[in-house]
């Protein structure tokens, strides 16, 4: 097995942020990944996409029966309901073990590349960009930038409403490594979604940067062409 081989390591790195690898190989992962930067780079770029993923999946309260297998195979219930039930909990857990990577990376595929955008256009995503907040990480992303390149435009969707001063705006930036100057894509929404215009200009730019970030400005945006508030958001970039 050649792990220096960058399809190899991203599929490797999807299935362990996913938990599918088996107990070895998951040991093994781990310990490559510890001294591995780029190995550690995939899983970080897998854990963006399917944290992207799980925003857009509401959630479902389930059964109390599977709820109690659940509870059995994690040892919370008593050993008798734990008998009663394991012959059902295994077929269940195997049939899902065998068709968790597919299911979800076919669903990944499908909600971050095909889904429609207002008005029914198809909508299909070349980078996408997941913004946190640089200070408050955890607190979850503030919004999600897709952009399509065929279509020369951005979707820019707001996670959480944005409570910010009637005379200010957000204005996303492309950022490069570097001393290369920020480009502006345009101002972001403070609630639901907006798409932006994508230049061919801005297509070449975006392929060269690795982030985005946000900063505050005046209203309608800055007048000077680069960042003039405080910026307090960060994205990084992904080619799907």
């Amino acid at each position: 097995m050649n792990l220096t081989d960058p399809e190899l390591q991203s599929r490797l790195a999807a299935e362990y942020v996913l938990g599918t690898l088996h107990e070895k190989a998951r040991t093994r992962f781990q310990k490559l990944a510890a001294v591995d930067r780029n190995l550690q780079r995939c899983v970080d770029q897998w854990t963006e996409r399917f944290n992207l993923l799980a925003l857009q999946v509401e959630p479902v309260t389930p059964p109390s029966h599977l709820l109690q297998q659940v509870k059995t195979r994690l040892g919370i219930i008593d050993r008798d309901a734990q008998a009663r039930d394991s012959s059902i909990w295994t077929n269940v857990w195997s049939g899902l073990m065998a068709f968790a990577a597919v299911i979800v990376l076919t669903i990944a595929i499908t909600v971050l590349v095909y889904q429609p955008v207002e008005d029914s256009v198809e909508f299909r995503p070349d980078y996408i960009a997941v913004i946190n907040h640089i200070k408050d990480a955890a607190a979850g992303p503030a919004w999600i930038i897709r952009a399509d390149f065929q279509g020369n435009k951005i979707l820019a969707t707001s996670i959480k409403t944005q409570k910010i001063a009637d005379d200010k705006s957000h204005e996303l930036w492309l950022i490069f490594e570097g001393k290369k100057v920020p480009k502006s894509l345009g101002l972001l929404p403070k609630t639901g979604a907006k798409q932006l215009k994508l230049t061919v200009q801005l297509i070449q730019e975006m392929k060269k940067a690795k982030a985005v970030a946000v900063s505050l400005e005046p209203v309608g945006g800055s007048k000077t062409g680069l960042p003039t508030g405080a910026v307090n958001y960060i994205g990084n970039l992904h080619s799907l």
